[in-house]
């Protein structure tokens, strides 16, 4: 026999859509129903402050048949369960790292003082210093002969500072919250005294394979990397993500920019140097035709030379370099 079947979109459904489906179903039909949750939930949030699992329009639907999304399992959803015939409630997810966690943002952080060291009177790395740089591939990367770290330390020894220091510490896929795991290992090194935190591209990137963090999560991360490492009296250059492809109107550049906004907001908020590789890729690229190809990466997120150049660039900035020295 043949059989009626009717797709949806849980993560953009409206009410007169969510309405047609569950009478669709209701008159014996069935339903192919789809839907990403953390593209939802990320507008949600950044528009109401808050994204509550009960009003992610798949679970209005489904809780009418008996189904909700709570979690990644079941086990995380409410131990009393809910009931079938309304949308599930606010105990429908209660693990803290939930996707669809029912909380509104966290209260304003009190962060832990900052070293302070004013760049706009001159160079604020001394000779002997080590500088450690904390990212993800692109660090890594970067480490190599030749690549921004390499452009970084000589910048540094033209502008006069004598025997700087360094210690890469990129590792490929790391989020924020990864680099908070091991950021202990590095501020230990006694001679690290000036850290440059680079993460935001795999919090966002890493939802095509799973890993990716919402942005509150991102910022809760970041900010206890920089309260540790003002802790262990190291300061910290915060360093704005560079772009998922060169296209800064992507889908996740739109996303990442709000990561990106949160950089500048908590260095300025700390008295932080800021590094916005970011800002200067944009603008860079806006120089260029449009669809002239990869200018800077050369697959969209890891550096050719011009690309470790311009992230050398905006760190020399931020340590005080003035440009051309």
């Amino acid at each position: 026999g043949k059989a009626k079947v009717a797709s949806i979109d849980l993560g953009t459904a409206d009410a007169a859509q969510l309405e047609k489906a569950a009478k669709w179903v209701a008159d014996g039909n069935g339903l192919f129903a789809y839907g990403r949750a953390w593209p939802w939930r990320q507008r949600e949030a950044a528009e109401k402050g808050h994204a509550r699992v009960a009003d992610w329009p798949g679970n209005k639907l489904l809780a009418r048949f008996g189904l909700a999304v709570g979690d990644f399992c079941v086990a995380q959803t409410a131990k009393s369960g809910f009931d079938a015939r309304v949308a599930p409630g606010d105990g429908c997810a209660i693990a803290p790292s939930s996707f669809f966690e029912d909380k509104a943002y966290p209260k304003p952080h009190e962060p832990v003082p900052a070293p302070v060291r004013d760049a706009s009177k001159g160079v604020i790395v001394k000779d002997g210093e080590t500088i450690a740089f904390l990212g993800d591939s692109i660090t890594r990367l970067g480490a190599k002969p030749g690549a921004y770290i390499d452009l970084v330390i000589k910048g540094l020894e033209k502008a006069g500072v004598k025997n700087v220091g360094r210690h890469p510490a990129g590792i490929d896929g790391n989020h924020a919250g990864d680099m908070l795991g091991r950021v202990g290992a590095i501020l230990s090194d006694p001679s690290v005294r000036i850290m440059t935190v680079s993460c935001g591209v795999n919090d966002v990137w890493g939802f095509d394979w799973g890993r990716g963090q919402m942005l509150e999560e991102y910022k809760e991360n970041v900010r206890a990397i920089y309260d540790k490492a003002a802790r262990a009296g190291v300061l910290v250059v915060a360093v704005t993500p560079t772009l998922i492809g060169e296209d800064p109107s992507a889908e996740k550049n739109r996303v990442l920019d709000q990561f990106a906004d949160f950089i500048r907001e908590e260095a300025k908020a700390r008295g932080l140097p800021l590094a916005d590789p970011r800002a200067d890729e944009i603008e860079a690229l806006a120089k260029f035709p449009p669809n002239s190809g990869l200018h800077f990466t050369y697959d969209g997120v890891h550096p050719v030379q011009a690309g470790n150049e311009l992230i050398a660039r905006s760190i020399l900035r931020a340590l005080g370099v003035k440009e051309g020295r």
